[in-house]
């Protein structure tokens, strides 16, 4: 599975953060103590033109927009190894989660399996050639001995008629 991250680390936001957070406060604080101190006397109004807001804790939302790009940790490039053109039958959709041995493309394989027939066809006639060749090689040598054999009887009796002679 890919994973992705951000460009960015995220440790980085998680620091930053508290601070941003604690600075908010701090911030909203101190407009709160210069709108109570500092306020023109005119707006004012209660007693000794002052007046008095009670303040309760509250969450912050705070949202952070950052630029970045997603990058893969772990890419795998995918190569086909098929001689010429191959044409796609089927392929999973861009983005998908995938585990390891999920079909990801299907290939047209009609050329290969025809090349795959013709070659078998080939290798099926060599053999029987060279069947019949060893067949043909056998028959030749028995013959070879017995014409041998048939000879050497022959050279025999024409010895033998020679010496009769």
């Amino acid at each position: 599975m890919t994973q992705l991250v951000l460009d960015t680390p995220s440790s980085q936001v998680r620091r930053w953060l508290p601070r941003l957070v604690v600075a908010a406060g701090v911030g909203l604080l101190a407009v709160v103590v210069w709108a109570l101190v500092f306020r023109s006397p005119a707006r004012s109004s209660g007693a000794g033109g002052q007046q008095w807001v009670r303040v309760a804790p509250m969450d912050l939302e705070v949202k952070l927009v950052k630029d970045g790009e997603l990058a893969a940790i772990n890419n795998i490039e995918v190569v086909c190894e098929v001689e010429g053109s191959t044409t796609i039958q089927q392929i999973i959709k861009e983005g998908s989660n995938v585990k390891a041995g999920d079909v990801l493309v299907v290939l047209d394989s009609s050329a290969i399996r025809q090349k795959i027939e013709d070659t078998t066809i080939e290798l099926q006639k060599a053999e029987a050639d060279v069947t019949n060749a060893r067949e043909l090689r056998d028959i030749q040598e028995s013959k070879n001995a017995a014409d041998l054999e048939a000879a050497e009887v022959a050279l025999t009796l024409a010895q033998l008629d020679l010496r009769d002679y």
